[in-house]
């Protein structure tokens, strides 16, 4: 998945590439959310607020770390908050907040389960009996439905076949 944030920059999801420990090294960009500013590519396209900019041996690209399969995410064009849906391996899907420099935990944990030290966990999560592959997600504002709605995040698993939402 590619967005722009309500900052401008543009963000890119990036899946771990089948092999887990990608997602834990500051090497490489596998496993992670990029964040880079296309009005200054190709010279200098990477923001100087990223939280590993100045981190020895690490890509500056990186936003945040720790994902398996981070196959779809929404921005809140109200608040700038974004939600990233991440594909699960063998028991859980994840929606994760996109925070600076978080470690969502991958493969050391999925779904929250065998989380322990520095690590973000998801707003939300649930297991391979309902469904088994987080595949869209859309902040919600408008008036086409009850105001109840407005801010809520929408999402789909493809395995399901549902649509649900999280408030």
């Amino acid at each position: 998945a590619i967005h722009f944030g309500t900052d401008g920059f543009l963000y890119v999801a990036v899946g771990d590439g089948a092999t887990s420990s990608n997602s834990q090294t500051l090497a490489n960009l596998y496993g992670k959310i990029l964040r880079v500013d296309p009005a200054n590519f190709p010279t200098n396209f990477i923001p100087n607020t990223n939280p590993f900019v100045n981190t020895q041996g690490a890509r500056g690209e990186i936003w945040a770390l720790g994902l398996r399969n981070p196959f779809t995410f929404g921005v809140d064009p109200s608040t700038g908050a974004i939600n990233v849906n991440d594909v699960g391996q063998s028991s859980w899907e994840e929606i994760n907040r996109l925070t600076k420099g978080a470690n969502y935990g991958w493969p050391a944990c999925e779904g929250a389960n065998g989380c322990s030290g520095n690590i973000t966990l998801p707003i939300h999560a649930y297991d391979h009996g309902i469904g088994c592959a987080i595949t869209g997600g859309a902040f919600y504002r408008g008036n086409a439905f009850p105001s109840t709605f407005n801010g809520n995040y929408f999402f789909s698993d493809f395995c399901g076949g549902w649509i649900r939402r999280l408030n």
